[in-house]
């Protein structure tokens, strides 16, 4: 059953029962061997396109994603800036940069219902796992759960992000995070860009920009004429 399969048979592409390796996709077998391991690798590639291609390909009776979900992670798996994705997709910027974000959501969620069932059903939970955050940051600790209760309580997604900029320190941080998404990385922008940007979130984008410098979000010269994105 395809429930039986773990996250390293979906990311590879096919799954071993017994001493016999099975693709996920179709009924190619191969023996447990590391000839075996070679043949349905190349397999997967060959029929299916990749690993990545064929998990997000799975059957509708396993697959939550929708086609445009399934055409977006394929975009951003072969690397496709988000501008480039947005007009293969006909979409606008910001639905990407938030969609790529709401799929991190949606992993953390999934770790969350792993959590549950596991501890329902007798097997330990996992420790929620921590957020990667610059290192000014690190000590905060936050986690996955953190960031997702600031989130659905700072961040309004409408036409854009717009946040409500809370007084907690570690609220901000992960208000940070999400805001950090709005710039691209390898990509300078002038104080007036990065106002332009912010001020669209929250009127007071000199605290945001405060905190996404302090905090090692973005990265400024001296003069505070140039920034960029270093996390």
């Amino acid at each position: 059953m395809t429930t039986a399969y773990t996250i390293e048979d979906w990311r590879r592409g096919y799954h071993r029962t017994g001493r016999q390796l099975t693709c996920n996709a179709c009924e190619q077998t191969a023996p447990w061997t590391t000839t075996g391991e070679r043949v349905m690798a190349a397999h997967v590639a060959a029929a299916h396109g990749g690993a990545v291609q064929a998990v997000l390909a799975t059957p509708a009776r396993a697959n939550a994603l929708t086609a445009t979900q399934q055409a977006l992670l394929l975009a951003f798996a072969g690397g496709t800036s988000d501008k480039a994705v947005a007009a293969q997709l006909g979409l606008a910027a910001g639905t990407v940069r938030h969609q790529k974000f709401t799929f991190r959501q949606k992993a953390a969620q999934a770790r969350l219902y792993l959590a549950q069932f596991e501890a329902v059903f007798g097997v330990p939970a996992a420790a929620d796992p921590l957020v990667p955050v610059p290192e000014p940051a690190a000590a905060l600790g936050i986690t996955e759960a953190d960031l997702d209760q600031t989130l659905a309580k700072y961040a309004r997604f409408g036409a854009g992000l717009a946040v409500t900029w809370p007084r907690a320190e570690k609220a901000r941080v992960c208000l940070c995070l999400r805001v950090s998404e709005e710039f691209t990385f390898a990509r300078h922008y002038d104080g007036q860009a990065v106002r332009a940007i912010l001020q669209a979130i929250n009127p007071d984008y000199l605290s945001l920009t405060r905190y996404l410098v302090d905090y090692g979000f973005l990265a400024r010269t001296p003069d505070g004429r140039d920034y960029w994105r270093i996390n």
